[in-house]
């Protein structure tokens, strides 16, 4: 076959709120009335909505994320035969009472507050769980919320999601009234289900952030903290010597940073080895049975390239090959959808990526992890999946530039963003 299997590790789905409300439990229609209300008010006569969510709602408004045949349509346009669905399409159709891509509300809710929250994010997975059924098998991957501040339910909603063929959970960066990630008295029984499931548990950027109110350029200068962070926590505490089957992705949370933080990782693991002989400040005699790196390369943990660039591409080997996987970011403005071979040419073509490595950036690793049958896919990948010649061309800088013009036309200004940081990264 010398079409590619394209995965995309990276879309975002939901309705305007309106709709969840069919999903509520009767007991919290109320509430749920008094939020719509409340929230509206919020955006229009409170707190003006900031750019980049404005932008969001502008862009997808313009395409079809929330029909189910025109969004199947929208993404074989693309050539992609299956999506990864995290939740935050839109600032319009977030989950009731939810965080994910929000401003980090959730900072020591109550629990009245979690108890609404939990709610809302049920709403939504049953939704979610409906529109995934609604397409062909394995065309849409869904990634539940859980009630993580919560360990039995979210145990029990796990269970629900798997049962409803959802493909992962998705879980914040970093939340300040639950412990750390560290900590197994709190996370085994999540990570336990998991596994034993098969769910994959998913980290996606700017999901739980610190809150920095109006200075969000300290969101960019913190962001890599925090990834770094939860690999760490991860990696160095053991999680995958007890659940060695339990798998992890970090997405669209750029990837250049995964080598230095690995290697940091990994002598801070053989300074802890060998302190029997030499003593380290920090010794821990609770260290896991591998290196970190040793759990990275393609089995525990993967890393979604949304928004890729040439350099991620150059780095590939330091990364993990076996690791990578591409995402579109359908329907947000900053992702590569609308002119995704021209997005490839300008990472994967321009860095020189082999066939082999990049069937399995653009689609096999991704498959592995979520369990798509790609042999069951292959009439539609044949009819809408990119020729490998397509991809692996180099995208020369008139392509680029007018890829940009058109994109900055059409509003995507966070798209061209991104593509001048290609840009100057590959002079």
């Amino acid at each position: 076959m010398d079409r590619i299997a394209m995965v995309s590790s990276d879309g975002h789905a939901g309705v305007l709120l309106a709709a969840y409300r069919p999903y509520l439990e009767k007991r919290y229609l109320a509430d749920f009335d008094d939020y719509e209300r409340s929230l509206k008010v919020f955006w229009q006569e409170t707190k003006p909505m900031p750019a980049v969510a404005a932008e969001r709602n502008a862009v997808a408004k313009r395409c079809r994320f929330m029909d189910s045949k025109g969004r199947l349509e929208d993404l074989e346009q693309n050539g992609v035969v299956s999506e990864v669905l995290f939740p935050g399409a839109s600032p319009e159709t977030n989950p009731p009472w939810s965080d994910f891509l929000s401003s980090g509300s959730f900072r020591g809710r109550t629990a009245p507050q979690r108890e609404l929250q939990g709610a809302g994010e049920r709403a939504y997975n049953r939704w979610l769980a409906e529109f995934c059924q609604d397409a062909p098998k394995d065309r849409r991957l869904g990634l539940a919320l859980i009630p993580f501040w919560d360990v039995q339910s979210a145990v029990r909603e796990i269970h629900w999601a798997a049962d409803q063929d959802l493909r992962g959970v998705t879980l914040p960066f970093f939340n300040y009234d639950v412990p750390e990630y560290c900590h197994g008295w709190h996370w085994d029984p999540i990570w336990r289900a998991c596994e034993e499931r098969r769910m994959s548990v998913n980290f996606h950027g700017g999901y739980g952030t610190t809150e920095t109110g109006p200075h969000e350029v300290l969101l960019g200068l913190e962001h890599m903290f925090y990834c770094k962070r939860v690999i760490g926590h991860l990696l160095l505490s053991g999680v995958f010597d007890r659940f060695p089957k339990l798998q992890a992705a970090m997405t669209e949370s750029m990837a250049g940073w995964v080598p230095p933080a690995l290697a940091e990782m990994d002598v801070l693991y053989d300074a802890n080895k060998a302190a029997a002989d030499n003593p380290v400040l920090f010794a821990d005699p609770n260290l896991p049975e591998r290196r970190p790196s040793e759990y990275w390369g393609g089995e525990n943990f993967f890393v979604g390239v949304s928004v890729a660039n040439s350099q991620e591409m150059a780095l590939r080997h330091q990364i993990g090959v076996d690791s990578m996987m591409y995402g579109i970011d359908y329907p947000h403005p900053e992702g590569p959808w609308g002119q995704a071979e021209t997005w490839m040419q300008a990472t994967l073509g321009r860095a020189g990526v082999s066939e082999t490595e990049a069937r399995k950036i653009l689609g096999e690793n991704a498959a592995r992890l979520y369990r798509v049958d790609l042999e069951a896919l292959a009439p539609v990948i044949e009819r809408i999946g990119p020729r490998i010649e397509d991809v692996l061309h180099d995208a020369s800088a008139a392509q680029m530039g007018a890829l940009m013009s058109e994109m900055s036309a059409t509003g995507r200004g966070l798209a061209v963003q991104q593509y001048g940081l290609v840009e100057k990264q590959t002079a």
